[in-house]
C-alpha cells in the first residue's frame, strides 16, 4: 500500500513583495543601510541579497538560451578526473594502476611528470596501461605536446594499440604556453603550422582525440576576474578557430577539436555562472562565424583552482576543493579535477589522491549532484549573474579582437596590464583582511602539525633517469637523428602538406629520437616574446611571515611574542583583544593574552614578567580616551618598542601618537604591511615583498 502523492500546500506561505522583503530587512538591520548587503565583484558587476525577477533579454535567441544549459556526459553527471604529477615514471605507473580500479574516469599526467619520460620506449609502458580501458588520457607536456605527442603515437604503434582507440587530448595550446612562458617558442607561425598539422593528422587517426587544449589558467592563476578569464578564453579559443578556417577546415569540424579547462575558485554563484557563461559565449561566436544557430557544447574541464589554496593548515582545502567541486558540478563541467588538500604542499601522496578522488565520487553517488541538468538554471540570482559575466566578457572580447587578436594584444600586453591591475586589487583586499583565508588570515593555528611528509629522493632519481638516458642516446646516437629529421623538414612534401610534419616526427621517434631531440629540431622559426603572466597563490604573502616565524621558532626556541594589554574587565576588551590576536598570529606572532587590567600600572606590572618587544592596547574607545595618556608612556619606559593599538583613533591620533602609540590596527588596514614592517624592525626577516 502507498501514499497517495499530495499536492504541496502552498497556500500556506502568502506571496510577498520585494518592498514588504525590504522592509523586514531593514528592521533586522537597525541603522545599516540595506545597499551595505550588496556585494560587488572585480568586474564592478553587483550582486544583490536578493535578486529581480530575471527575463532574458528580447533578442536573445532560445539557441543561446539553451548554451548556457550545457550537456551531461553520462548519467553520473561528469567524469572524475585526476592529476598525477609524480616524476618517477615507475611510481606514476603504481599510482595510476592502483587509481584505474578505484573510481578514476580521466587522467591528467602534468609537465612535471611527463619531464623524466625521454623516448617512445619510455612511454610505451603508460600507453599500455591505458590500452582497452575507457579511460581518456591527457598528457600535459605544455610548450613539447606536439613532440610528445609524437612520442604517444610512436609507443602506442609499438604497443600494437589501435590509434582509432586513443581517447582524451593532445593538449597542444601555443597561446596558453606563449602567455604562461612568455613567449611563442617557435614564432607565431610555426604555432599555427604545428596545430594545423597535429589537427590534421588526428581527425584522420584519432577520431576520439581533441587536440587543442583551451586553457583560463594562465590568466587566472595570475589573478583574473571571472569575465577577464573568459574573454582571454573566448579570444583564445577563436584564434584557433581561426587557424584552422584558414586552412579550410569547417567551423564544425574545428569547434569539436577544442577542450576547454577552467579553474573553480570557492566563490560558488561566480563560479557556477561562469562556467554557464563560457557556453553562451562560445555559441554565440560559433552562431556568429556560422550565421544561423549552433548546437555544438564545449567540452569543459574544471579543475581547482590553484589560486585559492594554502601550504598553511592545509586540512582547510579540503573544503575548498569540495567547495570548487560542488560549483564545477552544478555549472555543469564535462569532467572535474579535485586538487588534493597537500597540492600547494608538496607532491600529493596516495593518501591526499584517494581523498581527492573519493570526494568526487560521493558527490556523485552520493550527492547526486550530477542527475539533473543545469540544477541553477532558473534561479534569479544565477542567471542574471550568468547574463552580467558574459556580458562583460564579451566586451572584453572585443577589445582584444579590436587589437588583432590574442597574439597580437599579448604583444602589446594590454591583458596583462589588465589582469595585474585586478590581481592587485584582488591582493590588496587578502592582504587587509577583507578577503579572509581561513587557517591564514583567519583562525591561524600556530600549533598546527602538517601532513606527514613524504620527500621525494629527487637526487637518486636523477641520477637514475639521466644513466637510463646516457645508455638511450648511446644506443641510438641523436646527432645522426636529428640532422635526419631536420632535412625532412625541409622537403617539398613537408611544406605543402602539414601532416608529414607530424609523421616526420613518429618516424624519428621509432628511430629512438628523445624528446630533446624532437623539440630542438622543431626550434625552426625565430621566437616571439611576449610580457609573461606571473603566477601566485592568495596565501603566499601572509605565509612567508609565517616561514619567518618557523625560522625563529627554530633558531631561539620559541615564536615570536606580542603582549596584549587587555584593558577593563573581559566584555569590555574581548571583541578588540580576539582581533588582535588573530591578526598578529596570521603573522607568526604567539600573542600572551589575558583576562583584563584594571588600572594601568597593573598592566604594566604583568608586561614587566614578559618584557616582549611589541604590545598592542586592546579595550574601548572611551576607555582609551581615559588611560592612554597614562598606561602609553608607561610602557614605552618599561621596554615596549612597538606598541599597537587595536582600533581607529579618529581625532585622538596626534595626541595617542605623542604619548606612545606606534601604530593603529583595525578592520580595513593593510595587516600584511603592518606584520613585514614589524617583523622587518625586530631582524625576524630582512626583506618582503
Amino acid at each position: 500500500m502507498t501514499d497517495a502523492i499530495r499536492p504541496y500546500p502552498w497556500e500556506d506561505f502568502p506571496p510577498h513583495s520585494l518592498d514588504a522583503w525590504k522592509e523586514a530587512a531593514q528592521q533586522v538591520l537597525k541603522h545599516t543601510p540595506l545597499e551595505r548587503l550588496t556585494q560587488h565583484t572585480l568586474d564592478g558587476l553587483s550582486r544583490p541579497p536578493l535578486a529581480p525577477k530575471y527575463a532574458p533579454p528580447q533578442d536573445t535567441s532560445s539557441s543561446l538560451l539553451d548554451a548556457r544549459r550545457g550537456a551531461r556526459i553520462s548519467q553520473g553527471g561528469w567524469s572524475i578526473a585526476q592529476r598525477y604529477t609524480h616524476p618517477d615514471p615507475q611510481a606514476l605507473l603504481l599510482d595510476l594502476s592502483h587509481d584505474i580500479q578505484h573510481g578514476l574516469h580521466a587522467a591528467w599526467i602534468d609537465a612535471s611528470a611527463l619531464s623524466s619520460v625521454h623516448c617512445a620506449s619510455a612511454l610505451q609502458p603508460l600507453c599500455a596501461l591505458f590500452d582497452g580501458q575507457d579511460i581518456p588520457l591527457y598528457l600535459d607536456a605544455k610548450a613539447d605536446a606536439l613532440a610528445f605527442s609524437a612520442l604517444r603515437i610512436a609507443a602506442a604503434q609499438r604497443a600494437s594499440i589501435a590509434l582509432s582507440s586513443l581517447r582524451g587530448s593532445w593538449c597542444l595550446d601555443p597561446l596558453g604556453v606563449a602567455a604562461a612562458t612568455g613567449s611563442f617558442r617557435d614564432g607565431i607561425e610555426e604555432a599555427k603550422h604545428h596545430t594545423l598539422a597535429l589537427v590534421r593528422w588526428s581527425q584522420q587517426h584519432t577520431p576520439q582525440m581533441r587536440t587543442l587544449r583551451v586553457s583560463a589558467l594562465p590568466y587566472h592563476h595570475a589573478g583574473a576576474s571571472a569575465a577577464q578569464e573568459l574573454a582571454a578564453t573566448l579570444a583564445t579559443a577563436t584564434t584557433y578557430l581561426r587557424w584552422l578556417c584558414e586552412a579550410d577546415i569547417s567551423i564544425e569540424d574545428a569547434a569539436q577539436q577544442m577542450l576547454f579547462d577552467l579553474p573553480v575558485t570557492c566563490d560558488v554563484f561566480v563560479e557556477i555562472a561562469k562556467l554557464r557563461a563560457m557556453r553562451l559565449l562560445w555559441s554565440r561566436v560559433l552562431s556568429y562565424s556560422l550565421g544561423r544557430s549552433a548546437e555544438i557544447t564545449p567540452h569543459i574541464h574544471a579543475r581547482t583552482s590553484p589560486r585559492i589554496l594554502t601550504q598553511r593548515d592545509v586540512w582547510v582545502n579540503l573544503l575548498r576543493a569540495t567547495t570548487a567541486t560542488f560549483a564545477a558540478s552544478i555549472g555543469g563541467a564535462q569532467s572535474i579535477e579535485c586538487a588534493p588538500f597537500d597540492t600547494a604542499l608538496q607532491t600529493p601522496d596516495a593518501f591526499s589522491q584517494r581523498i581527492a578522488r573519493n570526494t568526487q565520487v560521493i558527490l556523485q553517488e552520493e550527492s547526486h549532484l550530477g542527475h539533473v541538468l543545469d540544477p541553477a538554471g532558473g534561479s534569479d540570482t544565477i542567471e542574471h549573474l550568468t547574463e552580467q559575466i558574459a556580458n562583460a566578457a564579451w566586451g572584453l572580447f572585443q577589445s582584444i579582437e579590436a587589437q588583432g587578436g590574442l597574439p597580437t594584444a599579448l604583444q602589446q600586453g594590454s591583458p596583462q596590464q589588465a589582469i595585474s591591475e585586478t590581481a592587485h586589487k584582488r591582493l590588496s583586499r587578502i592582504a587587509q583582511r577583507k578577503d579572509l583565508i581561513t587557517g591564514v588570515s583567519a583562525f591561524p593555528f600556530l600549533k598546527e602539525r602538517p601532513p606527514q611528509p613524504h620527500p621525494i629522493d629527487h637526487n637518486a632519481l636523477q641520477s637514475r633517469l639521466a644513466s637510463a638516458l646516457q645508455q638511450h642516446t648511446l644506443d641510438y646516437p641523436q646527432d645522426a637523428i636529428f640532422r635526419s629529421l631536420r632535412s625532412s623538414f625541409e622537403a617539398p612534401d613537408n611544406t605543402q602538406d602539414p601532416t608529414t610534419l607530424l609523421l616526420s616526427l613518429v618516424h624519428a621517434a621509432h628511430q629512438g629520437a628523445t624528446l630533446e631531440t624532437l623539440s630542438n629540431a622543431l626550434a625552426i622559426g625565430q621566437r616571439s616574446e611576449v610580457l609573461q603572466f606571473e603566477p601566485h597563490r592568495n596565501a603566499e604573502r601572509f605565509e612567508l611571515l609565517r616561514d619567518a616565524s618557523d625560522t625563529y621558532l627554530q633558531q631561539h626556541g620559541q615564536r615570536p611574542q606580542i603582549f596584549l594589554v587587555n584593558l577593563g574587565p573581559l566584555p569590555q576588551h574581548r571583541p578588540r583583544a580576539d582581533f588582535a590576536r588573530q591578526l598578529f598570529e596570521a603573522g607568526g606572532f604567539e600573542p600572551i593574552d589575558n583576562d583584563g587590567y584594571s588600572s594601568p600600572d597593573e598592566a604594566v606590572q604583568a608586561y614587566q614578567n614578559h618584557l616582549t618587544p611589541a604590545a598592542i592596547l586592546c579595550s574601548t574607545d572611551a576607555a582609551y580616551v581615559a588611560m592612554i595618556p597614562q598606561i602609553a608612556p608607561m610602557l614605552k619606559a618599561a621596554g615596549v618598542q612597538h606598541l599597537f593599538l587595536a582600533g581607529k583613533p579618529a581625532q585622538n591620533e596626534a595626541a595617542w601618537r605623542s604619548a606612545g602609540v606606534d601604530q593603529f590596527v583595525f578592520l580595513g588596514c593593510d595587516a600584511c604591511a603592518t606584520l613585514e614592517a614589524l617583523q622587518q624592525a625586530l631582524s625576524i626577516r630582512t626583506n618582503h615583498a
